[in-house]
């Protein structure tokens, strides 16, 4: 359950229900009198919900729904409609982040092609890059760590959607990252 800015048009904040179990939806409610919006049957259990700064740039409430075997989708849309604008986000190349969104903390994984330094930066909406970490690698054994949602001055970055960076040599593989409250 989160509220997310008013979806209806009646100035009055909304609310978002993901359900688990038998019966997976995302549910849209108005704030105002509890009457359904928007609802779509979700693959999996909902385990996470967070608002997300305005994607598309139409000054329009989006946000985010987690399900437990990674599924990430973005919903987005003006008052009264709302759409799922992104498929799964899981894995990018060799570089995998679970779970995503993350609430406590995320495992990342990556598999290098080579033997050598693997950098890992992540970046905000904006391209400022909030937080870097250095691997040595040996080709082929996987790189496995947990990232807290933490800059790099160790402050709680905001719910917000972020981009993980691997770069090792001249490949770089980038992937979305959600951080959910």
């Amino acid at each position: 359950v989160a509220r997310i800015p008013d979806v209806s048009g009646d100035g009055i904040n909304d609310l978002i229900v993901g359900l688990l179990y038998q019966n997976n939806h995302v549910y849209v409610f108005d704030g105002t009198n509890g009457s359904i919006l928007f609802t779509t049957p979700y693959p999996q259990a909902v385990d996470a919900l967070a608002v997300v700064p305005d994607l598309t740039f139409d000054n329009s409430s989006e946000f985010v729904a987690g399900g437990r075997q990674g599924k990430v989708v973005v919903y987005a849309g003006g008052p009264v409609e709302v759409t799922g604008v992104q498929p799964q986000l899981q894995t990018a190349g060799n570089l995998k982040v679970y779970p995503n969104p993350l609430i406590d903390y995320t495992n990342i994984e990556y598999l290098p092609a080579t033997t050598g330094k693997v950098e890992f930066c992540i970046f905000d909406l904006s391209g400022k890059e909030v937080w870097r970490h250095s691997h040595s690698a040996i080709a082929a054994h996987p790189i496995r760590w947990q990232w807290n949602g933490n800059d790099r001055k160790r402050n709680k970055l905001k719910p917000s959607v972020y981009f993980l960076e691997a770069t090792e040599g001249q490949k770089r593989i980038r992937q979305k990252l959600f951080i959910a409250k």
